[in-house]
């Protein structure tokens, strides 16, 4: 984990013999804590969470493989939850794909962030991804009309996460986001060999665009907040 994420990490791993077989993630520096437990047909996953339940706080923002969620709902109630795609980029040969036509999106910065927070549909931004990472947008008129950038981008573990991407409505179908997400790839590869992004698994319109841009689905996977 990058050096900026890891004081704020606690790790909880269930060991089958001398080996780990399944590993969670609760990420404290969050307003609401972070809690990943990603083991997709892993029989050790529900060992784990039984052992880590009661160690976890009265409130969580989760990423669960199935079967994980129902485990969970018999400690926390269910505030939300939706069922995510988790994509990956697969084609290296950035350089042949063809780029959208249309003027480049611009590059946005700390200075972008009140516009960015007030942006309608409401996008999740981590404020250090406007220095250290990569994010672009369109304007017409002096007004964000969409977005996208990179929710984690860490050369010293060579991975990025594509997040916060959004159009306004009246500006839809129109290519904006598949110019942003190709720019994005651009920056990106040369710099990270992994490269992935999560999107709502009824989006289809958002997944045709991933699809285009060269991401393939490589797993599903709950977002969901909890409480007790």
């Amino acid at each position: 984990m990058d050096e900026r994420y890891a004081s704020n990490a606690r790790w909880f791993f269930h060991k089958r013999g001398p080996d780990i077989s399944a590993l969670a993630l609760l990420y404290l520096k969050a307003e609401t804590p972070i809690f990943l437990l990603l083991e997709p047909d892993n029989l050790d996953a529900l060992p784990l969470i039984n052992e880590v339940l009661p160690q976890l706080p009265d409130k969580l923002y989760c990423f669960l493989s199935d079967g994980i969620l129902e485990a969970m709902e018999k400690t926390y109630k269910v505030e939300s939850k939706n069922r995510l795609l988790r994509m990956k980029w697969t084609r290296n040969e950035i350089d042949r794909f063809p780029v959208a036509n249309g003027p480049e999106p611009i590059r946005l910065n700390e200075g972008h962030e009140r516009i960015i927070r007030e942006f309608v549909p409401a996008v999740w931004l981590d404020s250090a991804m406007l220095k250290c990472g990569y994010y672009y947008g369109y304007f017409e008129d002096g007004d964000l009309v969409s977005l996208g950038g990179t929710s984690l981008f860490s050369k010293t573990y060579g991975a990025a996460v594509i997040g916060s991407v959004g159009t306004r409505e009246d500006h839809r179908r129109r290519g904006l986001a598949e110019r942003i997400i190709m720019k994005l790839m651009r920056d990106l590869k040369g710099q990270v060999p992994y490269i992935g992004l999560n999107v709502l698994a009824d989006n289809e319109p958002a997944i045709q665009c991933y699809l285009k841009c060269g991401f393939e689905v490589c797993t599903e996977l709950w977002e969901c907040v909890l409480s007790k």
